[in-house]
């Protein structure tokens, strides 16, 4: 005789969900940074030039970030299940186009389809978490969703380089294709969108797709944090993406694979610090004092790491780590914008903060080479001085100043969401 899942149950069946979903988060992370280690044999291959390469790979940012309201919407219509393993699917298939084509078209469409398809990945785990977890939890959840992702690519790259050297880098992206088949076929058969049933007091709220968009566009709450977000964002996208390691090697004098190793532990402190700062705000009940020391934290943090020339490395790196650890503070704004508004939109709700983080902090990385190459002392990058790079990394802490003032107008939600 067959019996329904106590609570309990749930709550362990929860997990097994969320971490099927989060496997295809790693994969979405994994094809984020493959680019990196396939840039010159691709380069040499398409015979390509490196503005041309970098071209092509930006449309997977820009699918990204444009698919992120439909990616809400459809996650809040047709639940998580099945759209998460047609995603993952649409990643494997244009993972195979990019690994098997000889035309340069191509190339742009296989990027465009892993950016569609990716788009699903992260805000389909926070929808899977809102509906899986109290709300207590939920934060936690969102910090391992962000940890599983960031160990991926760290995880990642020196494998996809060993495989790469053995048997070629079409071959070794035909493998991780393979995988990402793997995975859709376990969202479907894992996945399940849970149902809450609507409490006794009061009928269930349906809110239609253009309701739930009026309701986010009039919602000053969920702009606020949205911006939020992506300023607290701005700093790694900016920085620990594309123009850290350089400033390390003009600035502190280190070689390249030290500056790059100094460079990662900003990234294993967020993997360190996603899920401890959710739990620590679950435990508090409350979110903006976690936001607040964060935010202050991070910014005191990168003045030093701009003030302060020729810090050891020890310190330097135990700087890194700590920036990281406090910057991850940032995902605590997902729970907090989805507890304001009503459940039925949440998906709506992360995807519109997502694709605030993604635009506003990728904005960062040409303005601050715009800021350098207007206020630099020589007319190309490898002749900028340490002052030039000061100067122009002095807009990600104006931007982590302008961040607590924001803060000051978000409101609290105290872990609890709207019943409507």
């Amino acid at each position: 005789m067959q019996t329904p899942l106590n609570k309990k149950s749930l709550f362990h069946y929860g997990w097994v969900i969320w971490f099927v979903a989060a496997l295809f988060y790693a994969v979405e992370f994994f094809q984020r940074v493959a680019p990196s280690v396939i840039a010159k044999p691709l380069a040499d291959g398409f015979h390509i030039l490196p503005a041309t390469l970098g071209l092509v790979m930006s449309f997977y940012y820009y699918a990204y970030a444009v698919s992120q309201i439909p990616v809400g919407i459809l996650l809040d219509r047709f639940g998580a299940r099945y759209n998460l393993a047609i995603a993952c699917f649409v990643v494997a298939l244009g993972t195979i186009l990019f690994s098997t084509t000889d035309a340069l078209w191509v190339l742009a469409l296989a990027r465009i389809l892993v950016g569609i398809g990716s788009a699903f990945a992260f805000i389909g785990c926070l929808k899977l978490s809102r509906d899986w977890f109290p709300s207590r939890q939920y934060a936690v959840v969102v910090g391992l969703t962000n940890t599983l992702g960031v160990v991926g690519a760290l995880a990642g790259l020196e494998p996809l380089t060993i495989l790469m050297n053995r048997i070629g880098w079409q071959q070794a992206l035909l493998v991780t294709a393979m995988v990402g088949i793997i995975i859709s076929l376990l969202l479907v058969l894992v996945v399940r969108d849970r149902k809450r049933e609507p409490m006794s007091c009061c009928k269930t709220l349906t809110i239609s797709a253009w309701q739930g968009l009026k309701l986010l566009v009039k919602s000053w709450q969920a702009w606020l944090i949205s911006i939020y977000a992506g300023l607290m964002v701005a700093p790694i996208i900016a920085f620990a993406e594309l123009w850290g390691v350089a400033y390390f090697e003009k600035t502190q004098g280190l070689s390249p694979t030290l500056a790059a190793q100094a460079n990662t532990l900003i990234f294993i402190g967020i993997a360190v610090g996603g899920p401890l700062n959710g739990l620590f705000s679950g435990w508090i009940s409350r979110r903006k004092p976690v936001m607040l020391i964060g935010n202050l934290m991070a910014l005191l943090l990168f003045m030093v790491i701009i003030l302060v020339p020729h810090l050891p490395l020890l310190s330097l790196e135990t700087i890194m780590f700590a920036f990281g650890f406090f910057t991850s503070s940032m995902l605590v704004a997902f729970p907090l914008n989805a507890e304001l508004h009503p459940r039925q939109i949440s998906g709506s709700v992360m995807a519109v903060t997502n694709m605030f983080i993604m635009i506003i902090g990728a904005s960062f990385q040409p303005l601050i080479g715009l800021v350098l190459q207007v206020t630099q002392h020589a007319d190309d990058l490898i002749q900028a001085t340490n002052q030039d790079f000061r100067h122009a990394l002095w807009i990600l802490p104006i931007a982590l100043a302008v961040n607590l003032l924001i803060l000051c107008w978000i409101k609290e939600s105290h872990c609890a969401h709207q019943s409507r």
